[in-house]
């Protein structure tokens, strides 16, 4: 007798901040939190050490992301593994070969979908 797996997709509204004002959802990894301002932030390069250039447009998009089987962040200490973008090359083909489709860390508010094209509706731009 074999026993299967049920999945539940699970959906999620949250935001990316970009310099990009016409995003491209493609199969690549993305970033996305459920605070509208720290999108913006992104959006306009608080933190990441760098200026905007003059072709840079600071967007935030509202996007719906879905997950079957999301690897869930529940202490600090994995944030800081699993949120690494540094680390994201070396972890993501290893979380996806054990069934992980993406990274949710709810008590702040991140989220890593691994396969932006697959995962993600963008909704609109705020």
């Amino acid at each position: 007798m074999k026993f299967y797996k049920l999945i539940k997709s699970a959906s999620y509204i949250g935001y990316h901040g970009s310099q990009n004002p016409k995003l491209v959802l493609t199969n690549k990894p993305l970033y996305l939190t459920s605070n509208y301002d720290e999108a913006k932030d992104w959006a306009d390069g608080y933190g990441f050490n760098y200026d905007l250039m003059d072709s840079d447009i600071p967007t935030v998009y509202k996007i719906q992301m879905t997950f079957n089987n999301p690897k869930q962040i529940t202490t600090e200490e994995e944030y800081e593994e699993f949120m690494d973008i540094t680390s994201i090359p070396n972890i993501i083909p290893q979380l996806t070969k054990d069934g992980y489709d993406g990274v949710i860390y709810n008590e702040i508010g991140y989220y890593l979908v691994f396969n932006a094209q697959k995962q993600c509706k963008i909704l609109g731009v705020e």
